[in-house]
């Protein structure tokens, strides 16, 4: 009896609390719906007559009403049909008095795709800038297709407000006849409530199961939604890659390694001419997605960001000459550098590189640690080759166990390969004897009439409207940044996918949507 009568409290609360979530749910809803009625009613008939008199409306103004058409039941989306709407008698009192419970969930949905697909339609702004009636109709669409939502949510709670009520009454019923039977079945109760605990302790594990497969099926549902767009954008550029010539693509990448960083900086045309030429002579190469030009052919984009975040000019020879001088190759680089710009972007690339002189009465020893450190070494202005550098740029190596010596001057010396030898000129004319030029490759960094032109013109703009080029720089400097930023994040997402448990990993959520906020 007293068990009954719990019951019946609890299946009252239960019902009361239903009542006061579905009341809160239209409450918060309710005044939207309010305020976009009202907006329709203030819409001038003129404003209405604007919009028939079109013959072809802005899309602005087409997706509104094709929203207004499709929630009112019109499938017909049609312009000549939108005009036949608008020219109804009375249409502003039958937008107003729509009755958002008519909305199938159907409707609902296609009206919620044409908001998520033309969401710039529903701009207040645009809706404004669009037509003076256009605003009210948009903010009526989505206020309706929230209540809709709302409705169409609350359903099943209206359901369960009315079992719960059902339920009540037959419990009162119940407690009626047992209330004139209560003597006879004490014991049976103790019996029931003793089965009573077993089977709430059993619903309850059985809850507890349910929460968490339901917890994991959301994050499930959630991390593919997430990963969706990746996958499609992963795969655009895995096919990409395997459409790619990749034997005719390392052939043309070869050939500039071999003969373009030699061409003098004045003759900067010619690179791109020759490598257009060698293109010509390789059809694969002509196909949408592999790169037309030096930089793009030998570099990544996150690669040329990050030299030019350490200085290096941003015209093309500069990073051409950079993608070039960072290959690795047995041939040392001779690079021919006027200007010095490159020997300081070299410094910071390198992070704490040897600076010496052949002249320098330190160069042998400073040598000899560098090589046997694995340290690189920046040897500036060369005129002519010291022939000490010779077994160095020969790579007269010598195995001696599980060592590499080479001999410098009269002594062997360790040899690591980490070891890295850059030669300076700031000689423009330089050139090397031929024997010697052949243990090297020549980078000419002289500054070009194009890039010369582009370092003048960025003086000018710092003397006459030094803030217009400070804010230059900065926006510069804020895109190298986010565009880094989105490639350390795709490289971040496929270390994250590789370590195992997905669903709770929330730090791969957090980079999938800093990603998708990038993007």
């Amino acid at each position: 009896m007293e068990q009954l009568r719990a019951t019946m409290r609890q299946e009252s609360e239960r019902l009361k609390e239903r009542k006061q979530h579905i009341d809160r749910e239209l409450a918060q809803i309710e005044p939207l719906v309010q305020n976009a009625q009202q907006a329709v009613g203030s819409i001038r008939s003129d404003a209405l007559s604007e919009i028939r008199s079109l013959r072809a409306p802005p899309d602005v103004i087409r997706d509104i009403l094709e929203g207004v058409l499709r929630l009112m039941g019109i499938f017909d989306t049609s312009w000549v049909s939108m005009k036949s709407f608008l020219a109804r008698r009375g249409v502003k009192e039958e937008i107003m008095s729509f009755n958002a419970r008519s909305v199938t969930p159907e409707i609902k949905n296609s009206v919620q795709e044409l908001l998520r697909s033309n969401a710039a339609s529903f701009d207040m702004k645009n809706a404004k800038r669009a037509s003076a009636a256009a605003a009210p109709l948009a903010a009526w669409v989505q206020a309706n297709v929230q209540y809709a939502d709302v409705l169409h949510k609350i359903g099943p709670l209206e359901a369960e407000q009315a079992e719960l009520q059902r339920k009540l009454s037959g419990a009162e019923q119940r407690l009626g006849k047992l209330g004139s039977a209560l003597a006879g079945v004490d014991e049976r109760v103790s019996e029931l409530r003793e089965r009573l605990g077993d089977c709430t302790r059993e619903a309850a594990r059985i809850e507890m199961g349910l929460r968490d497969s339901d917890a994991r099926l959301t994050a499930a549902r959630d991390l593919l939604a997430q990963l969706e767009g990746e996958h499609a954008r992963w795969s655009r550029r895995l096919g990409a890659l395997e459409a790619q010539p990749l034997a005719q693509r390392c052939l043309l990448a070869s050939a500039c390694a071999a003969y373009l960083g030699a061409l003098p900086a004045a003759r900067e045309e010619a690179r791109s001419k020759l490598l257009q030429r060698w293109r010509r002579l390789l059809p694969e190469l002509q196909q949408q997605g592999v790169p037309g030009e030096l930089a793009q052919l030998l570099s990544s984009e996150k690669e040329q960001l990050a030299w030019r975040a350490q200085g290096l000019p941003p015209d093309r020879l500069s990073i051409e000459n950079a993608a070039l001088l960072l290959l690795p190759l047995p041939q040392r680089p001779f690079i021919i550098d006027p200007s010095g710009q490159a020997s300081r972007w070299l410094q910071r690339h390198l992070k704490d590189p040897q600076l010496i002189t052949q002249q320098d009465p330190t160069f042998l020893a400073t040598l000899e640690l560098s090589v046997r450190l694995g340290k690189a070494l920046l040897v500036q202005d060369v005129q002519q080759i010291d022939p000490i550098l010779y077994p160095l740029l020969r790579r007269d190596l010598i195995t001696q166990g599980s060592r590499l010596v080479v001999h410098i001057a009269d002594k062997a010396v360790d040899y690591s390969d980490e070891f890295r030898l850059f030669l300076l000129s700031q000689d423009a004319e330089a050139t090397l004897p031929p024997y010697a030029a052949t243990l090297v490759r020549t980078i000419d960094f002289s500054t070009t009439e194009a890039g010369l032109c582009d370092q003048l013109l960025q003086v000018a703009l710092q003397e006459e409207r030094p803030e217009l080029e400070e804010r230059r720089q900065e926006l510069l400097h804020e895109a190298d940044t986010l565009r880094l930023q989105l490639s350390d994040l795709d490289s971040r997402l496929l270390d994250l996918l590789l370590s195992g448990d997905f669903l709770h990993n929330q730090e791969l959520r957090q980079a999938l949507q800093a990603r998708t906020t990038l993007d």
